[in-house]
């Protein structure tokens, strides 16, 4: 079994540092950008370039306010990021019990494996996929058929957006939303998820449930 999971607000508390980051870009560079919690909340999962494209409607500008954004992260994750509580832990036993695990989000892989290095994160993944490794991102099946089809294996999406919980019901894989990051558990279980998980206490119970090998 492979135990695929995302990043923002599942194994690392970025929802500070994403809502931050916006806030700063759009004060230098987008001071016509009328925002709120809502609309900052709203980015937190799809693509930097979407997001981007979305507000400003020309590719050039689109790109380069996603290198804006990603020099900025830089500078505010001391401030701001940290992983959330247990996640190492979690990965750790994981590991140790035989389960293959991968990494699959929307992140560049360069700020995945940053935001790793910074928290002190165990490297114990067997597969990073982030933006750049995929023609179509998250909510599109790809990356999730990409593992199976690379460790010949059934895979269960852990996340804790709705584009987690669509990925995994478009791929014909099993899902566990968490509720520690920006999602409610009624909008996970509207979404598709399979299982609810609490804290990462609840979510080893869960994993329990299937085998390693």
């Amino acid at each position: 079994m492979i135990i695929v999971f995302d990043v923002d607000g599942t194994l690392l508390d970025t929802y500070p540092v994403v809502r931050q980051t916006y806030i700063d870009i759009f004060d230098h560079y987008l001071p016509t950008v009328a925002y709120d919690e809502a609309l900052l909340a709203s980015f937190f999962g799809p693509p930097l370039y979407d997001t981007f494209y979305q507000l400003v409607n020309n590719v050039d500008q689109a790109n380069v306010l996603v290198q804006r954004y990603r020099q900025q992260t830089k500078i505010n994750n001391p401030q701001y990021l940290k992983v959330f509580p247990g996640a190492k832990e979690c990965i750790e036993t994981l590991s140790r019990k035989g389960f293959i695990l991968g990494v699959l989000s929307n992140k560049i892989k360069e700020a995945i494996i940053d935001g790793f290095d910074f928290v002190g994160f165990p490297n114990r993944f067997d597969l990073i996929l982030g933006y750049e490794d995929l023609k179509h991102p998250k909510p599109d099946p790809e990356g999730l058929l990409k593992m199976k089809a690379m460790f010949h294996d059934e895979v269960v999406m852990v996340g804790d957006s709705i584009y987690d919980m669509e990925v995994a019901r478009r791929a014909g894989s099993e899902s566990i939303g968490v509720t520690w990051g920006n999602t409610s558990r009624t909008q996970l279980c509207d979404a598709g998820a399979t299982w609810i998980a609490s804290s990462f206490e609840e979510l080893l119970q869960i994993l329990s449930s299937y085998s390693p090998l």
